[in-house]
Order: C-alpha cells, then structure tokens, then sequence
C-alpha cells in the first residue's frame, strides 16, 4: 500500500482535514504530508478499514478533475491531474466518516 501512495500522489501533496480543537475549540487545519503518508501506510494505519472505495468523478476538463473517494472509513474530496499516462492525486481534504456523518446532520438541523 505505501508503494501505492508513493506513486498516486505526486511528492509535494499535504493531505488536509478541518478539525475542531478540543482545548481551545477553535477550528484548524490538521496537515499530513505525502512522507508520512506513506510512512503511515508502510506501518499499517489504515489497514483495519475495508479497502473497496466508491469514488465519483465531479468535473473533469482536459488533465483535471474533481473527485470524491467514499471508503469504510473516510470521505475524501480529491484535485487529480494527468501526468503523461496516469493520474495522481495533487489536493486532499478529508473527514473521518463517523465525525462527517455527524457534521452532515449537524449542517441539516442549522440550515
């Protein structure tokens, strides 16, 4: 899996989540860089999740695309560009699914 990571993401990627801090309640960006990424993957994180993805395609022009990638476990919203002949991913943010379900019906009741 890490090997997949090394080569779908292109080396400069920091993958990003919204996170409410739960000492100063304030919103942050909590970054993962494309090394530890793969050093994550290389260690097993992740690895209790299933691994089949329903991923979805939004927009897409020329060697550009939108993407949305739903797992067991996380939802992730992609920015992907075509490098020759294959694509990688070059923006990430994401939510663990629990805590984006439970903002999902958070945002409903509000709004």
């Amino acid at each position: 899996m890490a090997s997949g990571k090394r080569t779908a993401c292109i080396p400069s990627l920091t993958k990003r989540s919204v996170d409410l801090d739960p000492v100063s309640g304030a919103w942050t960006i909590d970054p993962m860089t494309h090394a530890e990424m793969v050093a994550a993957a290389a260690s097993g994180r992740g690895g209790r999740w299933a691994h089949d993805y329903t991923i979805t395609v939004h927009d897409a022009f020329r060697d550009v695309a939108s993407v949305t990638l739903n797992s067991a476990g996380f939802v992730d919203y992609l920015h992907i560009a075509r490098f020759e002949d294959r694509w990688r991913i070059v923006n990430v943010l994401w939510k663990p699914l629990d805590r984006w379900s439970d903002r999902l019906l958070s945002s409903a009741m509000i709004g």
